[in-house]
């Protein structure tokens, strides 16, 4: 019977060491099993990795084991067939089977860029704004814009319309879409629904505002105020109907249900002997119709919530609209351009797979899959589940194994549609019992003891405070974190490992400049400890934070590597370029003249560099920089280059466009990061993810549990009116609370504390020694807050170490960790000139044989002869090798036949030495490694049971001792290689004298 095994691995325990053995025990029985076995990661890293751990482990295997040999021969040979891969490239080849039914030709191009679509979609819908069809939408546009200045925002329609469009692209928004039709959203329907929601509100206001009428005019007749009862001025409830007079509908009718309960609610005990007629005032009015009154009140609450749903609706409504045309755009330019967005790859083929045989699919696919590995599962999004569960349901059926491997605790993707609840509790309602067994990763192999100790014991106490705060019989996250609890592996056990937590005073609001200030003396102690600065990361939650960390580490002179110190347009050079390319697009703008006059280009030949293509427009203006190219400028420039390469591909070729594509793009462009340089690594926490570094820090540890900018939440409504259009955008905020979207609010908030949570742990388990924690100093635990949970897990960490805290704030567990120096040699880092080729010159025919004979050039002579010889073996082979120097461009046509007959003449001359047939096993150019890395590459090698012959070519007149010095050296390479005796010879073949050396 076949089973869906599910390994929960927390961080640290060995991932891809466990899917590499599990990958290794599906092939082991059958040579041809890694055809049919499908391994799933999120990264082209994640997928090198896996890759490399297989192919390293058959390798070690293959010298005591044939079947590990025949395994590792089966995919070398079969790379193409070894199918491990990222699940976007799996779905696009799956994608290019059904091309005919998503109505694509098989020549459709794959688009990357979500924002030039929109780009593109948002100029044609305005462009057509003055057709008829269109009026409606205009006035939505309208309303848009108008809402935008009300908000106090931008009235450019055009910037928050982008920012609506990215919804598009979100599966929240996907997975509803299809709900609506053609008649759903027209200016009729809509102006309809708005009608319905103006009743609902008006109704509530309407019944509330004639109750208040009737309470003022009992007060007047018994001559009492709304301060005449219980809390007086302060907190009298009878206010809520002062609220109300003034138009303030915002209280909820239930605040008044203490009064419906008792009397004794209504008047402060003290006046009953105080002032008797005040209390036979509140009584006589309670009696005669204030009970009634507020009765009726409290019974409106249900009513009160439908006008906040109602207002809040209406609020949105327009933008609902707005999104559906832009979509309908975006479909419309994708289908004109012949283009596919990789982010509806997951929607078009859910489309597809829905309601489909599994035969069918492999059938379009070509090929048949027996097993699955999934990584990372608690990445996985709905959609992306949905088209893999019917090949791993037909897979068990099938009596086969699949493996789903992930860990909750590591889900920080849910903004890009991961959905972690599939982990939690989805696929057990997709599978039976008995077709999954589940076995937990507990054991950590990267952090040292205090380190996991430390992650155990706060984990579990923060997703306690987690369920309380979210209510009292919510459970999620003490759920999720039960296996949070770790044991170190035997390699580690011993190793004591050091954290570091400290509470910055935070009266003034600066604490993180105290921090940055107190950073500097923390990393040295980490050198002085024996720390490389590689060794060391720090770990931040937004870009600008590590903006912050990485300008006060340059200050104080360390070296840094950061996607932020990487970025294209952090070189002056760049930044220059895009001057000067502004002032060419636009010259009479006196803002771009007087920047073209400050980086110091007094005359720019604009008419002639306007009518150059883009690229070269780019290189010209290279050119024109003052002083040149900076050294440390270079790879920056050809960083620039290579984004302007890349941007022409597919994109429109006039410099207004790039130009703007470069305004949206500037903070994305970014060199490779060089992994093996000294240099401290600054990095967000999401980019940290899978790593695993000796010392990290965490600098501004202040995550808040609950979003602090709510997204969009599409909600399904369940009552009249407002289930008239299926899914509704709500702004997530507290105030969803009161409203019929309540549960989705709940539901919303829950993952949203699982979400921090869950950062929190990613960045505190990637340290293998060293943890060092900062965090802003809170006073929750003091005064008239004691008792009350923090809610954000800064003050959450402060309690749960409040009582271990020294005189200085400082937790500190284990002793500082003593690290054995290593002699580390940086990677040498060459930044090649940047050098500007003159368009028209860049390319030429490779016609190289006017140098053959040219007794200036005797190392081109000496290099083609080498190049013809390196592919001859026997003397049969000479004539083809000589043709393909020709076809190369090395050799003239008419000069094949002379070079033929000399080089056949110097052969000859040695038949009488079994150089040249098949009396040897031949190596041609045979490389060697040698201990160090350095290789060594004879020309010939000829190797027979007996001995071996190194033979290498010499085509100069000079005779250098150096020659023979390096004769020898192949000769005692060779030999240590064969265990053979080697005799070595040096061949002038312009003279055509062997020389013996050894």
């Amino acid at each position: 019977m076949g089973y869906l095994k599910i390994l929960k691995a927390s961080a640290g325990s060995g991932k891809t060491y466990n899917l590499t053995a599990e990958y290794l025990n599906l092939i082991e029985h059958n040579k041809e099993a890694f055809r049919h076995v499908l391994a799933v990661t999120f990264t082209n890293k994640a997928t090198e990795e896996m890759k490399r751990r297989v192919i390293e482990e058959l390798f070690r295997r293959s010298a005591s084991n044939p079947v590990a040999r025949e395994r590792l021969i089966g995919i070398l040979h079969n790379f193409s067939s070894f199918n491990i891969s990222t699940i976007d490239r799996f779905f696009q080849q799956t994608m290019r089977a059904f091309a005919r039914e998503i109505g694509k030709s098989g020549s459709y191009n794959i688009e990357l860029d979500d924002d030039l679509v929109i780009s593109e979609a948002i100029d044609l819908m305005i462009q057509e704004l003055d057709l008829s069809e269109n009026e409606e939408l205009l006035e939505w546009l309208i309303q848009f814009s108008s809402d935008s200045i009300e908000d106090e925002k931008s009235w450019d329609v055009r910037g928050g319309i982008n920012t609506l469009a990215k919804n598009m692209f979100k599966e929240s928004f996907k997975v509803v879409k299809g709900e609506f039709d053609g008649e759903t959203l027209t200016k009729k329907t809509l102006r309809g629904y708005i009608d319905d929601l103006d009743q609902v509100i008006k109704i509530y206001e309407g019944e509330v505002t004639e109750i208040t009428k009737e309470v003022i005019s009992t007060l007047d007749k018994y001559g009492l105020r709304s301060d005449s009862f219980k809390g007086g001025n302060r907190s009298s409830k009878i206010k809520f109907y002062d609220k109300i007079a003034n138009s303030d509908f915002s209280v909820a009718p239930e605040y008044l249900l203490s009064l419906t309960e008792d009397f004794g609610n209504w008047y402060a005990n003290s006046i009953v002997k105080s002032d008797p007629l005040l209390f036979n005032a509140i009584e006589s009015a309670y009696r005669e119709s204030l009970l009634e009154l507020v009765t009726r009140t409290v019974q409106l609450q249900e009513r009160w919530i439908e006008r906040n749903s109602a207002q809040l609706v209406r609020n949105n409504i327009y933008t609902l609209g707005i999104l559906i045309d832009i979509n309908n755009k975006v479909q419309k330019y994708s289908k004109e351009s012949n283009i596919l967005l990789l982010s509806e790859t997951t929607e078009i083929l859910n489309n597809i797979i829905d309601g489909s045989d599994t035969p069918f699919i492999y059938e379009k696919i070509g090929t048949r899959y027996d097993h699955f590995m999934l990584d990372e599962f608690q990445d996985t999004s709905l959609m992306q589940w949905n088209n893999f569960k019917p090949l791993i349901k037909n897979s068990v059926a099938s009596g086969n194994l699949n493996l789903l491997v992930g860990d909750i605790k590591q889900s920080i993707y849910r903004w890009r549609g991961s959905e972690w609840t599939l982990l939690n509790t989805g696929i057990y309602n997709d599978f039976s019992s008995d077709q999954i067994e589940e076995r937990p990763l507990d054991e950590n192999w990267r952090s040292f003891e205090n380190i996991v100790e430390f992650n155990n014991r706060f984990f579990s106490y923060a997703a306690e405070r987690c369920d309380i705060l979210l209510g009292e019989e919510i459970n999620t996250a003490r759920s999720i974190y039960s296996d949070s609890q770790q044991s170190v592996c035997n390699v580690n056990k011993g190793r004591e490992g050091h954290v570091k937590v400290k509470f910055i005073d935070n009266e003034d609001k600066k604490w993180k400049e105290s921090v940055l200030e107190e950073l500097p003396s923390q990393i040295t102690a980490l050198l002085e400890s024996g720390f490389l600065y590689s060794d060391i990361a720090i770990l931040v939650r937004a870009n600008k934070e590590g903006v912050m960390v990485v300008n006060k580490l340059i200050e104080s002179g360390f070296p840094v590597v950061s996607n932020e110190s990487l970025l294209v347009s952090s070189s002056s050079g760049v930044r220059k370029i895009i001057s000067l390319l502004r002032y060419v697009n636009n010259p009479e703008d006196p803002i771009n003249a007087t920047i073209a006059e400050f980086e110091g280009v007094r005359e720019i030949p604009v008419g002639e560099i306007i009518r150059l293509p883009l690229y070269e427009m780019c290189e010209r203006v290279i050119e024109l920089l003052p002083g040149g190219v900076n050294q440390s400028e270079y790879p920056y420039i050809q960083g620039f280059m290579d984004a302007v390469s890349e941007y022409l591909t597919n994109k429109k070729p006039d410099l207004n466009s790039f130009l703007e594509w470069f305004d949206t793009k500037w903070d994305k462009l970014s060199l490779a990061s060089p992994d093996e340089q000294n240099a401290i690594r600054v990095m967000t926490v999401h980019k940290s993810k899978g790593l695993g570094m000796k010392a990290v820090i965490v600098p501004f540890f202040d995550i808040a549990l609950d979003h602090a900018k709510g997204p969009t939440i599409w909600c399904k409504p369940d009552r009249k009116p407002f289930n008239t259009i299926p899914y509704l955008p709500v702004a997530y905020k507290k105030d969803l609370s009161m409203t019929i979207f309540a549960k989705d609010y709940l539901q919303e908030r829950e993952k949203a504390f699982i979400d921090n949570l869950n950062i929190a742990y990613v960045a505190f388990t990637r340290a293998k020694q060293e943890l060092i924690i900062y965090s802003p100093g809170t006073s929750l635990s003091d005064g008239k807050d004691k008792g009350k949970i923090p809610n954000t897990l800064s003050g959450i960490m402060y309690d749960f170490l409040s009582e271990q805290l020294d005189e200085n704030l400082e937790f500190n567990m284990g002793n500082w960790s003593e690290v054995k120096t290593e002699n580390h040699v940086n990677r040498i880092i060459y930044e090649d000139p940047y050098i500007s080729v003159t368009p028209g010159t860049r390319l030429r025919l490779a016609l190289k044989a006017g140098e053959f004979f040219d007794k200036e050039s005797k190392r081109n002579y000496g290099v083609i002869m080498h190049n013809i010889l390196a592919g001859v073996y026997t003397e049969e082979d000479l004539p083809a090798c000589v043709r393909r120097a020709v076809t190369a461009g090395e050799l003239r046509a008419d000069e094949e036949e002379d070079v033929t007959s000399h080089l056949s003449s110097l052969l000859s001359g040695v038949r009488d030495r079994h150089w040249f047939d098949a009396t040897y096993r031949i190596y041609n150019e045979l490389e060697i490694l040698n201990p160090g890395g350095e290789v060594s590459r004879p020309d010939r090698v000829l190797i027979d049971k007996e001995k071996a012959i190194v033979i290498d070519f010499k085509f100069g007149d000079i005779k250098k001792s150096t020659y023979i010095n390096q004769v020898a050296g192949y000769v005692g390479q060779v030999e240590k290689i064969t265990g053979t005796p080697v005799q070595g010879y040096l061949w002038y073949l312009e003279s055509n004298e062997v020389i013996q050396v050894v």
